[in-house]
């Protein structure tokens, strides 16, 4: 009874392992991990300065005009390189 087990299992331990055909055939294809790396447009919040007149008046109610410097937020694009994984299919 044990040896017909036994040999029950070794039977369908080399069917298992031996290749078929199909696979004899065909390629043998694995995966492979590629870094690539694209462009992309940021949006920087930065702050600038810039002078405006302006209309003051004195204490006699006359008017003048004086240079004020302000300072304002401005969007500057910045263009980067970002990584990313790419899977490439290798066949041999």
């Amino acid at each position: 009874m044990f040896r017909k087990f036994l040999t029950a299992a070794t039977v369908a331990a080399a069917l298992f392992t031996a290749p078929s055909l199909s696979s004899a055939s065909e390629p043998c294809c694995r995966y492979v991990k590629q870094v690539c790396y694209k462009t992309v447009t940021e949006y920087v919040v930065q702050q600038e300065t810039y002078v405006k007149k302006v209309v003051c008046y004195d204490h006699c109610g006359k008017p003048y005009a004086k240079e004020v410097t302000c300072t304002r937020d401005v969007q500057v694009p910045v263009q980067k390189q970002v990584a990313y994984v790419k899977w490439v299919k290798v066949c041999d």
